[in-house]
Order: C-alpha cells, then sequence, then structure tokens
C-alpha cells in the first residue's frame, strides 16, 4: 500500500512538475526573451510530450492493475470469507451455548444448508443485547497461549489482503476488516492484562476488594463487546457481497 500511494505521487509530482516548465517557458521565458524562440519551443513540446507520455503510462497501469484485481478477485474474496469462517468458529467456543451451536451446525453435511443456518445463528448473537460467555471455556483462553492463536491467525491473514488489495476493496469492506483486526487486538491485549493482573489481584484485594473486583470483571466485559463487534462486522461484510461460511467449509 505504501509503494503504490508513493508511487501514485511521484507521477502525480512529475506531471505537475513538466506543466509548470512549460508554463514557465510559454509565458515567460519565450516572451521576456530569456529563451531563444526556437529553442524555447522545443522545450515547451519536450514538456508537453513528458506530461503527456506520463499520463498515458498511467491509464495503462490502471488498466493492468484493474485486469490482474479481475484475475484474482475471487480468490481474494473466497480468501476473507473462509477467514471469517474461522473466526466465527472460534467465537462459538467461548460464548454460551456455542459449543452446542457449533456441533449442531458440525453435524450438517450439506455445506449450503450449514452456511444458512450458521449464518442464521450468527444473526441471533448479534441481536442480543448482551453477549453472554462461557466462564470454564474462557479460562483457557486466558490461561493457555495457543488458545489465541486462531484469533491472531485470523488478524494476519485478513491484514495481509488489506495491505494488498486494499485499493481495490470497497471503502466499507475495508472498514470492517479493520474493526475485526482492532477487536482482536483488544482481545490479545485483554489476555495479556490477565496474565499481568493474575498475581496483582490477590494482593490488591485485601487492601482494595471493590477496585480489584472491577479490574478483574473489566477482562471477561470487554472480550464479550469484543465478541459481538466482531459478529457484527461478519455480518456487515456478508450484506456488502461476500457470501457466509461456516468454517469447515
Amino acid at each position: 500500500m505504501k509503494i503504490h500511494v508513493s508511487l501514485r505521487t511521484f507521477w502525480f509530482s512529475l506531471i505537475a512538475f513538466f506543466s509548470a516548465f512549460a508554463l514557465l517557458i510559454w509565458f515567460w521565458l519565450i516572451p521576456y526573451n530569456y529563451l531563444e524562440y526556437n529553442l524555447g519551443t522545443n522545450l515547451f513540446s519536450n514538456s508537453i510530450f513528458m506530461v503527456l507520455t506520463i499520463i498515458l503510462f498511467n491509464i495503462l497501469l490502471n488498466q493492468r492493475e484493474k485486469s490482474e484485481w479481475k484475475t484474482v478477485k475471487d480468490y481474494v474474496y473466497t480468501t476473507i470469507q473462509d477467514e471469517l469462517g474461522v473466526l466465527f468458529f472460534e467465537i462459538l467456543n467461548y460464548v454460551e451455548n456455542g459449543l452446542f451451536i457449533k456441533m449442531s451446525l458440525l453435524r450438517l453435511q450439506d455445506k449450503k444448508i450449514r452456511n444458512e443456518k450458521g449464518l442464521s445463528e450468527l444473526r441471533k448473537l448479534k441481536e442480543m443485547k448482551e453477549l453472554k460467555l462461557n466462564a470454564e471455556e474462557l479460562v483457557f483462553l486466558l490461561e493457555y497461549k495457543n488458545q489465541l492463536e486462531a484469533f491472531l491467525s485470523v488478524s494476519r491473514n485478513l491484514g495481509e489482503v488489506e495491505t494488498k488489495y486494499s485499493r481495490f476493496l470497497p471503502s466499507e469492506l475495508t472498514l470492517s476488516l479493520m474493526k475485526i483486526r482492532d477487536s482482536i487486538r483488544l482481545i490479545e491485549t485483554m489476555v495479556q492484562l490477565h496474565r499481568i493482573l493474575k498475581n496483582l489481584i490477590p494482593v490488591l484485594s485485601r487492601s482494595m476488594p471493590k477496585e480489584s473486583q472491577e479490574m478483574k470483571d473489566v477482562i471477561p466485559t470487554s472480550i464479550s463487546l469484543s465478541f459481538k463487534k466482531l459478529i457484527e462486522e461478519i455480518d456487515n461484510i456478508h450484506k456488502i457481497g461476500i457470501e457466509f461460511s461456516f468454517y469447515p467449509v
């Protein structure tokens, strides 16, 4: 993305430079005899030629990029679809009744029916005022590093897609991908905070019982809100036009 933007800026700068140089020659250097007329007109013509060449080059570059995007668009959207399927699959590990929902979906053999049912379950969770967590399963997420890896892997993979193809993706899709990565980052932060507070809370609880309990409660609350946000963005992306897919596909 950074390389793409810098190239655009570079070509625009060249166009601006040669355009300004041509205007300078035509309206100042030649009329005020700072340049001999024939030399001035040659430099003016060359400057205009350079501007037209750069513009033509940019048009051809844009056409090539659009052509390349057409060949990879379906693959990119399928990659996003699969990653979101993995994400929802993992979220179900930690929400109340999520494991039951997961098993009921996995028993469905027909992929289309499974995805439709999965989308229905996702929207039920989305409509809940508060997303309740399975306390026993949440312990695994907080205590064991490898439990977080699936979320981090989704974040990395979606980040790569965003970096490579953001200039082709609809702005609302890019925004949803950014929000998903932010929510996963917050989950990671809460897991890290839990490990910091794990040894600190027993000490604080003796002198500040109320405050220490509030600190303890903020972690599951934040994770619940993050899961809710992830579910909302998965549904938003489906509405944008990327089909919902319940993992494993």
